[in-house]
């Protein structure tokens, strides 16, 4: 394994790296691999200081995955080949990255769905490649994670975001007239009253969405190989327990999860999983026509 891949991960995706040992030594290497990427790109738009060169950058590895070649990334392109990963995702992935480039304000809760769903669910959705899934019966779930957990961090990292000209708490959760669709002073106001009942109540909104894509995601588990099944149920119990670190504190600017409670709730999580998620009803909480792209783009194995 590369050790600047490993170091990258174990660095950077703490939560996710945790529960990454659970995984086969194969399945951890392609997931270093894969984040390895993700995590270009991530910096690429968050530590831009040039819009101009971020663009480049991006356009560089959008059009080397159009052309069928990702030679900026060679050990990703391996993987693509190895595993049969449409560009699709990565594309995907990229242009909702790119958007990020720019000051932004979410409107609606279908807005910040779609934006999840191209941020994060295209994630989830190469990690089933990765794992070998055959059964596009799957692919819905592994969407849902990817929302649950991408609403996750945008409660967590509100204030951060704010200051970054980004708000991603959709406008429709506010009471009317609390925000004046002028980024700039919508953004502004989220820094100075983060701490507000207004911005906390909102973002618990959120929480609860996210609640629901959670328990949608548990339906979908069984699909997962053993032990990745165990992986998966692991980093989403600890992501979800970011939820509760937020919940404890609304006035915190970025919630931590100590190491300690990352692995107590992995152990609820699959607890719970055992004894109900793999028994559940087979529907995801979104519209068939939610998924219906990304099920078309999955492809075969």
């Amino acid at each position: 394994m590369s050790f600047s891949d490993e170091t990258l991960f174990n660095h950077h995706a703490k939560t996710f790296s945790l529960a990454a040992k659970l995984f086969r030594s194969d399945d951890r290497y392609n997931i270093t691999v894969f984040y390895a990427f993700c995590r270009t790109m991530d910096d690429v738009v968050d530590l831009s200081r040039s819009t101009h060169c971020s663009l480049e950058i991006l356009n560089r590895v959008r059009g080397e995955l159009h052309d069928g070649h990702l030679s900026s990334f060679p050990k990703m392109e391996a993987l693509m080949r190895e595993k049969s990963i449409p560009s699709y995702f990565l594309i995907r992935l990229i242009d909702a990255l790119e958007d990020d480039l720019y000051p932004r304000s979410i409107k609606s809760v279908d807005e910040l769905l779609t934006y999840a769903q191209g941020v994060a669910s295209t994630v989830g959705v190469i990690l089933c490649k990765t794992f070998g899934m055959r059964d596009k019966s799957a692919i819905p779930f592994a969407v849902d994670l990817g929302i649950a957990m991408q609403l996750t961090n945008i409660v967590r990292d509100v204030y951060e975001d704010a200051v970054n000209k980004h708000l991603y708490l959709p406008h429709e959760l506010f009471d009317n007239g609390y925000l004046t669709n002028q980024i700039d002073q919508d953004t502004q106001k989220v820094v100075d009253n983060y701490q507000s009942a207004e911005i906390s109540h909102v973002r618990e909104k959120v929480l609860s969405i996210a609640a629901d894509y959670y328990r949608s995601a548990e339906k979908g588990l069984k699909f997962l190989p053993i032990p990745a099944r165990y992986a998966i149920t692991a980093a989403a119990s600890m992501y979800e327990e970011i939820g509760n670190s937020c919940r404890s504190d609304w006035s915190i600017k970025r919630a931590r999860v100590s190491s300690s409670q990352k692995i107590w709730s992995s152990i609820k999580g699959i607890s719970r999983s055992l004894l109900t998620g793999y028994r559940a009803p087979l529907h995801p909480v979104n519209s068939e026509f939610f998924y219906k792209e990304m099920i078309d783009h999955y492809g075969t194995v």
